[in-house]
């Protein structure tokens, strides 16, 4: 009996031995690390966020980025999408193709290539859409968008108004787009997606008196600002209505109101 015994430890620990370089192994695998090389590599591209003062919808959206090998080397190049200075500052900014040198670095070929960008950039999609073997680029804009061919000597030309994709006639604010072959005849079909309405001369940001109303005039919009002063009061010990900045007859609606005591803070 002792001897079996002795066997199966043995038959054990061999078994163990084997397991155990396997399960470290598969830890070390497991143990991906990436490292930051950006200034290495030569990516000096800085996103410019365009905003002035609190930035609206349109400012933070972006940037937006599409990766592809625009000069067909077998090596990833990056394209990045920036915005522009919509206040009449004088900021001066562009987008940026970088080429990949196949030794871990890249180079800013933006000017070369004729690729900077004609307005306020949210994004961008790379797509061969005349089959070509060069991959063209599709850029959306606050505005009109830009569609640049790919030439295949290193350079772009802008066909946007050639190809009809400036997509003024679906609005202004062009979120994001994709490539795709969608009714299979082997040309590349281009779908644009449109945010809010909006243009140059809409207002930046939400009136007070709206929302006044909105809160004064519906059960929803009293009930959610009760529970929020109700929360701010029981959770952080302050006096919501003196410290609410709001129009004379939003604040004496409050304090006429301030009797109705919620317990139960929502956003604790």
């Amino acid at each position: 009996m002792k001897a079996i015994r002795r066997i199966v430890a043995a038959c054990l620990a061999a078994s163990l031995a084997c397991v155990a370089p396997s399960l470290a192994q598969v830890q070390t695998q497991s143990q991906v690390r990436f490292t930051d090389v950006t200034d290495k590599a030569g990516i000096k591209f800085k996103h410019f966020k365009g905003n002035k003062g609190m930035s609206i919808n349109l400012e933070e959206f972006g940037p937006g980025v599409c990766v592809a090998d625009f000069d067909g080397d077998g090596w990833t190049d990056i394209y990045f999408v920036n915005s522009r200075d919509r206040y009449g500052r004088g900021i001066n900014v562009r987008n940026a193709l970088y080429h990949n040198n196949r030794d871990g670095t890249f180079t800013d070929v933006t000017d070369k290539a004729g690729v900077p960008g004609t307005g306020f950039g949210l994004g961008c999609v790379w797509g061969d859409y005349d089959n070509d073997g060069f991959p063209d680029l599709f850029v959306t804009q606050f505005g009109k968008n830009v569609l640049y061919h790919n030439n295949g000597d290193g350079t772009f030309t802008d066909v946007t108004d050639k190809a009809g994709v400036g997509g003024l006639e679906t609005g202004m604010f062009h979120a994001g787009a994709t490539f795709v072959d969608y009714d299979r005849d082997g040309k590349l079909d281009l779908y644009v997606g449109t945010y809010v309405s909006m243009n140059n001369d809409s207002q930046r940001y939400c009136k007070i008196g709206a929302m006044t109303r909105l809160i004064l005039t519906t059960t929803v919009g009293r009930t959610f600002l009760l529970q929020i002063m109700e929360c701010a009061r029981f959770c952080f010990g302050i006096n919501t209505t003196a410290r609410l900045k709001t129009p004379p007859e939003l604040r004496e609606w409050l304090i006429r109101r301030r009797g109705s005591r919620w317990r139960r803070c929502v956003f604790r």
